[in-house]
């Protein structure tokens, strides 16, 4: 048995490798920043793995071992890096590479690679997509590091139709992950903006947030239980739908960054697939104005699937608009009940406080399926949330990237005027 072919990922910045732009994009993309920003910016050539010079592998595969692990150069540099830390690949330097890349294909090579790490004092580190933003994935200093991609850990296993969960394997891959729930009729719902590269594990390891705003954001209200391989063995957390007893043991995986042990099932909780959507992109012309309405509609209960609220520079930037307002995104979504009274009613709070939007711009499937979402600034903006285009300005010496917090509605405002000061 070998390790199934599989879409091969870029080891020099984000996504596939059939979805890397050319070095004449990446020339023609320094050319145009060239121009608005006056300065001379060159992108450097695209690597070859084959050309890579890495440190040699410090360690030699056993035998027992060795249909499921890799020391070459593509599988190192792969994995050498987090996301957070990617900006020295497209350069061609990879200075601290693993020295072993472990894709287990089921507990028994799990068990044998750990076992084998563990005698030999070898640092481990659970591998899903790489889309860590802390260094969670990027080797440290050591005498030898073993990498472990969970990525052949891929099914949903079991689905209790009943409960409305599923048993899924952790290296599941977000979009393979509701490819498969889609034919039973159902989804996980969970869409952090790293969806497409990272897995299943990773959510849980990281408590994930996705984008949907209110209501079930976090990864944390989808698990029921989890499976892990620790250093002392097996451990899984018992199934229940919630519990009052204590602390929740399920926080022992969630958030715990792969340093308890190796994720590789969970049951989660799933929902039909929304057949009811409506959505509506208000304007406003200030921004103190569109951030008290989201309060509000917040504040309401009436738990929109999408609250997005975009200032008038990013508007301008992600939805088209001409810089001069913000733009309050709102969505709401479901497999049973019709829709449009909630976006009326979320709507008419976002004008009482000044937002505009026309009637035929406030759009509702009513089960028929009618798009939603994705025309008009909506649309715009949700196609520039999920296209990553790392690879067009790695290396141009850009400053890019997200920064999350969390505050109290009351300490808003001096929290903004803060970071934009």
């Amino acid at each position: 048995m070998s390790v199934r072919p599989k879409p091969k990922r870029s080891f020099w910045t984000w996504g596939l490798q059939a979805d890397e732009p050319t070095d004449a994009q990446r020339a023609a993309h320094a050319a145009e920043l060239s121009a608005r920003f006056g300065a001379d910016i060159v992108a450097p050539p695209i690597p070859e793995a084959g050309g890579l010079e890495l440190r040699k592998p410090r360690l030699r595969i056993p035998d027992s071992l060795a249909s499921f692990c890799f020391t070459d150069n593509y599988e190192r540099a792969l994995h050498s890096y987090s996301a957070d830390d990617r900006a020295p690949a497209v350069f061609g330097q990879f200075p601290n590479p693993p020295d072993m890349v472990a894709h287990p294909r089921n507990d028994s090579e799990l068990e044998r690679t750990l076992a084998w790490c563990d005698s030999n004092g070898y640092v481990v580190i659970p591998f899903g997509g790489g889309s860590s933003v802390v260094g969670g994935v990027t080797p440290p200093e050591a005498e030898a590091v073993v990498t472990l991609d969970m990525d052949e850990f891929d099914s949903v296993l079991e689905i209790d139709e009943i409960s409305r969960a599923a048993r899924i394997q952790a290296g599941v891959f977000g979009p393979h992950l509701e490819d498969q729930l889609r034919p039973h009729g159902y989804t996980l719902r969970h869409y952090p903006q790293s969806f497409t590269g990272s897995t299943l594990g990773g959510w849980i390891a990281t408590r994930s947030g996705g984008h949907y705003a209110t209501n079930h954001t976090h990864i944390d209200e989808f698990v029921e239980s989890v499976r892990m391989l620790t250093p002392s063995g097996w451990w899984e957390s018992r199934r229940l739908p919630s519990s009052g007893a204590g602390p929740d043991p399920n926080r022992l995986a969630i958030g715990s960054e792969g340093i308890l042990g190796v994720i590789t099932e969970a049951w989660m909780r799933i929902q039909r697939r929304p057949v009811y959507r409506a959505t509506a992109g208000v304007a406003f012309p200030s921004w103190e104005q569109s951030y008290e309405a989201a309060r509000k509609i917040v504040q309401s209960k009436l738990w929109p699937a999408n609250l997005r609220l975009l200032d008038p520079d990013l508007s301008r930037d992600a939805a088209g608009m001409d810089g001069s307002r913000a733009l309050l995104i709102i969505g709401f979504e479901s497999a049973e009940l019709p829709q449009d009274w909630n976006i009326k009613t979320a709507v008419g709070m976002a004008r009482a406080s000044g937002g505009e939007v026309p009637d035929d711009e406030i759009v509702i499937d009513d089960g028929t399926g009618r798009p939603t979402g994705h025309s008009g600034t909506v649309g715009a903006w949700r196609n520039a949330f999920i296209s990553i285009d790392e690879g067009l300005t790695a290396g141009l010496g850009l400053v890019t990237g997200t920064f999350e917090t969390a505050v109290t509605w009351d300490a808003w405002p001096a929290l903004d005027d803060h970071v934009r000061d």
